[in-house]
């Protein structure tokens, strides 16, 4: 079960269905008191789709894959409708290979000049299909951290300032750590993947 504690912001990926297609992509999350707050910057898909959305699901997952083929749909090979398990009829997705599912009941949201702030309670909190926690690895840590800073230049690639700078040397650090920690082929080629994209983008 996923233990979420206060002051500390997560990442997990959210699932929801847009239609009857599921949707996913990473967020980062964090609990105050007995609700989950989620920033989402306006002009992004996912602001616009849960709005919409009553109930989506906080998938917890550590797994970088996941992160890669959610957070850059076009880039890799994305999901497919085998990789979710969905219930129309209540209007849910969830990853099928997720270590636990947070279900979200939408409060509110809060507006502000460029993001919303989107205020959930918590529906139900349960297992998904791996029961096996793994030790801590800064391994899979580093690349997810490789993940969320490359979406942020992916944003931000047109601006110059220090937030852009910061990121990219956050990815460079990241990867350092990837290089000593990842002994994966697999887990190597993801960071050079995700190094690639970054370059790719600021070449734009």
């Amino acid at each position: 079960m996923a233990l979420i504690k206060e002051g500390v912001v997560y990442e997990a990926i959210v699932t929801l269905l847009a239609g009857s297609e599921p949707y996913a992509t990473p967020v980062g999350f964090w609990r105050l008191g007995d609700e989950v707050l989620i920033k989402l910057y306006k002009g992004s898909r996912t602001h616009s789709l849960l709005k919409t959305v009553e109930n989506p699901v906080l998938n917890v997952t550590r797994d970088p894959f996941l992160f890669y083929r959610t957070a850059f749909k076009s880039e890799s090979n994305g999901l497919t409708r085998e990789d979710f398990i969905i219930d129309e009829e209540k209007g849910v997705a969830y990853l099928r290979n997720a270590e636990a599912y947070i279900l979200l009941k939408l409060i509110g949201v809060v507006e502000y000049e460029h993001y919303g702030l989107f205020k959930y309670g918590i529906l139900e909190a349960r297992e998904g299909a791996v029961r096996c926690v793994e030790p801590y690895t800064r391994c899979y840590s580093s690349l997810i951290e490789m993940i969320v800073y490359a979406t942020k230049v992916k944003a931000w690639r047109d601006l110059a300032g220090e937030e852009l700078e910061a990121a990219l040397r956050s990815i460079e650090d990241s990867f350092r750590v990837v290089s000593k920690t990842c002994r994966s082929r697999d887990y190597l080629v993801l960071a050079e993947n995700i190094r690639r994209l970054v370059e790719n983008w600021l070449r734009r």
